[in-house]
């Protein structure tokens, strides 16, 4: 994200859009601190839903029932040095990007039918990827599911790039049911051992496997088209 201010508002340029590659900013996230909490409400509220911010970048406030008032809201970033409680989000049934830095308790992605983005730290109470039906880019961190191995995220089957840092998964089953996966980059997988259901995508196309894992360092491959 980009540090940026609009007409002297401090403001953020998104990284959870799926444009987001785009050389111009194209959606723009309000700062939202402890200290201009009441502030930044205001002038979102203010700007309402066709205003110039398309969501709420959050940072270091713990509370988050005021989300509860913005149900439009397309783009949401959280982050705090401390677990937060997740249960507000329950509204934002409009969402297409959210990272959410660390969860204090599971997310239920079927409460964002149009999530295309999500990042952020892993819970075991997370459900329900697979109703999200327009997934697209998926990036968890600390992903340590008890299935060890993908199940969890099984069936997205709009996902095409998802991007694990750190897990104790031992195995890749699951990613058979990625149909438009596209590419796998895994970094720290310090248990992955078992390559079996990511060597049978033969039929895939241009799937790319990264890992900086011990024992799968040596393989890096591009499947063929």
């Amino acid at each position: 994200m980009r540090n940026l201010t609009l007409d002297d508002v401090p403001v953020t340029t998104s990284e959870l859009s799926i444009a987001s590659y785009e050389a111009a900013p194209r959606d723009l996230l309000l700062e939202v601190t402890p200290k201009n909490l009441d502030e930044a409400l205001k002038e979102y509220r203010h700007a309402g839903f066709a205003g110039a911010y398309s969501g709420l970048n959050i940072s270091g406030v713990k509370d988050l029932r005021f989300l509860e008032e913005f149900p439009d809201t397309l783009y949401l970033s959280i982050s705090s040095d401390k677990p937060i409680k997740t249960g507000s989000l329950k509204s934002l049934s409009n969402l297409r990007g959210l990272h959410f830095e660390s969860p204090g308790a599971g997310i239920d992605l079927s409460w964002f039918p149009e999530l295309e983005v999500y990042s952020g730290g892993w819970h075991k109470g997370h459900t329900n990827f697979d109703h999200c039906r327009a997934l697209r880019r998926l990036s968890l961190r600390s992903f340590n599911p008890p299935s060890g191995d993908l199940s969890p995220l099984a069936n997205n089957r709009r996902l095409d790039r998802l991007h694990i840092v750190r897990s104790t998964i031992t195995s890749l089953d699951g990613i058979e049911t990625l149909e438009d996966l596209r590419l796998l980059d895994m970094a720290y997988m310090s248990k992955l051992e078992l390559l079996d259901a990511f060597t049978k995508q033969e039929g895939r196309d241009c799937v790319v496997f990264q890992s900086s894992a011990p024992k799968t360092s040596s393989l890096l491959r591009r499947l063929p088209r």
